[in-house]
């Protein structure tokens, strides 16, 4: 069998190796067939050394009917690396929500952010089918890499919103007003990272081959996980977010109000006295058990 490997990488390669031995399996299969069939009328035949025949041609049936064909090598330990990065994804995104969780104190504002990572895998496969990038290790890195990235701009928007409704904005105006304020940081956000890749993704420069598929899904994630964001993010914040009741505790508050300091009263056992402040002023502080002293004589 010979396979042309010329500006082909080994995906390609391999796929190429796997069709022409699947053109193969019809003819293996009748010869299977012609083999049963001189097999049986051996069995049935009263010839001399017939016995011998049938052993020779089970023989040749069994190898016949046990063969299969699997690719090994680099083509193994890329499909390995795969996989293992695809565990990576995933853990690497329950990892992000379940960190979010206890920052925004509930489940739902964690799970609309989520949302970005798919619309970030948009642009990634977009991006290497335009450019004629394969998908490979490197890719798969980027695609990691990019979690982290899209995921903060949803924490810009939902974060700013529920600073909006704590101050008893609706969800509708708090996720307009979190999207209008914050356009510019996640803009800025993007063209960091975007300036910063192309390079990279371009290819400039000796040596620079091997990161290129890598920079590439980056810079398409950012792409429409940035432009996606101030839609989607806003259309389903709007869909699962319920209003804020009155009677509704906001814990951060409270936890601040909590911690806020409070000035200590001096119990002293002497009688009423005024005692000045750091900044020139006089407190007037009582005794233990006391209040007011008013004058014991009349008038």
């Amino acid at each position: 069998m010979f396979i042309n490997t010329e500006r082909r990488d080994i995906g390609t390669v391999a796929r190429g190796i796997s069709k022409e031995l699947e053109k193969m399996r019809p003819e293996i299969d009748q010869e299977i067939a012609d083999t049963q069939k001189q097999l049986d009328e051996l069995k049935t035949s009263a010839k001399a050394g017939a016995q011998d025949q049938v052993a020779k041609l089970q023989e040749t049936l069994n190898g016949l009917k046990g063969l299969r064909w699997e690719l090994k090598g680099e083509y193994a330990r890329m499909n390995e690396s795969f996989g293992d990065l695809g565990q990576g994804l995933i853990l690497a995104s329950i990892l992000v929500y379940f960190l979010m969780v206890p920052l925004f104190h509930s489940y739902m504002g964690p799970f609309i952010i989520m949302f970005t990572v798919p619309l970030g895998l948009i642009g990634v496969l977009a991006m290497l089918f335009v450019t004629r990038t394969t998908l490979n290790v490197q890719s798969a890195m980027g695609v990691i890499f990019l979690v982290g990235i899209v995921v903060s701009n949803g924490v810009l928007l939902v974060d700013f919103a529920n600073k909006q409704r704590q101050l008893g904005a609706t969800v509708y105006a708090a996720i307009t007003t979190a999207a209008a304020i914050r356009f510019r940081p996640i803009l800025m956000t993007f063209l960091a990272t975007f300036l910063d890749l192309i390079p990279m993704a371009i290819g400039l420069g000796k040596g620079s081959e091997a990161n290129v598929p890598l920079a590439r899904a980056v810079v398409g994630g950012l792409l429409t996980s940035t432009a996606l964001t101030l839609i989607v993010v806003p259309i389903l914040f709007t869909l699962f977010m319920r209003e804020r009741s009155k009677s509704e505790i906001d814990l951060d508050a409270e936890l601040a109000d909590e911690a806020a300091p409070r000035p200590a009263l001096s119990h002293g056992s002497g009688d009423l006295g005024n005692k000045p402040l750091e900044n020139g002023t006089e407190a007037l502080l009582y005794g233990a058990g006391q209040g007011p002293s008013h004058g014991s004589g009349g008038g």
